[in-house]
């Protein structure tokens, strides 16, 4: 599962950065069936949620890179 997780994770890193689909929207074409779930996962493993990383990304305009 954490495997999975990984992959889905990324997959919503590189939609955040491409497109201008809400979060809510990212993370169920990622697979993810509730939204708190994937945040909470996506806070895991890059140590800021979805919203947080959007504003970095913007404010940056510097790619964070999946650990």
């Amino acid at each position: 599962t954490h495997y999975l997780i990984g992959i889905r994770i990324g997959h919503a890193v590189r939609a955040m950065v491409s497109s201008s689909d809400t979060i809510s929207e990212i993370s169920y074409k990622c697979g993810y069936n509730n939204v708190s779930n994937f945040n909470r996962h996506f806070l895991k493993l890059k140590g800021m949620s979805p919203s947080q990383f959007r504003a970095t990304f913007a404010a940056n305009r510097a790619l964070v890179m999946a650990e």
